[in-house]
């Protein structure tokens, strides 16, 4: 859901790992650094809860692990993976969601944009864009065109934007 941006602007896409080998070419010493599996098999020091604090509650299932990334990043921290542990995370399909899950996706999409936008892209022209370009993407994967599903996807992005606190699951 969250793409990285280099100074210029250019989207750097997220990269996904098929086997361990592809995982371990981009590691230094062991680690592979800038965008850690949280949340599948994760340790966290006691002393970067103090930090940091606790995942927000509210974005369960659906970007708690990113928010969480970018309060550390936001911080100044680094985090990685150790390449010697394996998990496997099966693929999610968006296009197989329902209508509660698009909400989310969409809601905690558009929160997190709000809250980290000036991090995740330091490009105006790109920050100014992003939202326009997620609402495009993923609506035309949606499993539904109905007027309801639209709403619904409507209503989680005001959510995110225009309210201070998340509503619960």
């Amino acid at each position: 859901m969250i793409v990285k941006v280099d100074q210029n602007g250019k989207i750097i896409p997220r990269k996904y790992f098929s086997f361990v080998n592809e995982i371990k070419a981009f590691a230094k010493n062991g680690v592979y650094y800038g965008y850690p599996n949280f949340f599948n098999s994760i340790l966290i020091k006691a002393d970067l809860i103090k930090v940091i604090g606790y995942p927000e509650k509210n974005l369960f299932i659906w970007g708690d692990e990113v928010e969480y990334a970018l309060r550390i990043k936001r911080k100044g921290l680094t985090m990685g993976v150790c390449v010697k542990s394996i998990f496997k995370h099966p693929k999610v399909l968006v296009e197989k969601s329902n209508e509660l899950k698009y909400y989310y996706m969409f809601r905690n999409t558009y929160y997190i944009y709000r809250l980290y936008s000036d991090i995740l892209y330091p490009n105006y022209l790109m920050r100014l864009s992003y939202p326009f370009y997620i609402f495009f993407k993923y609506l035309k994967l949606t499993p539904s065109k109905k007027f309801s599903f639209l709403l619904k996807v409507i209503r989680g992005i005001f959510y995110a934007f225009f309210f201070k606190k998340l509503i619960p699951y």
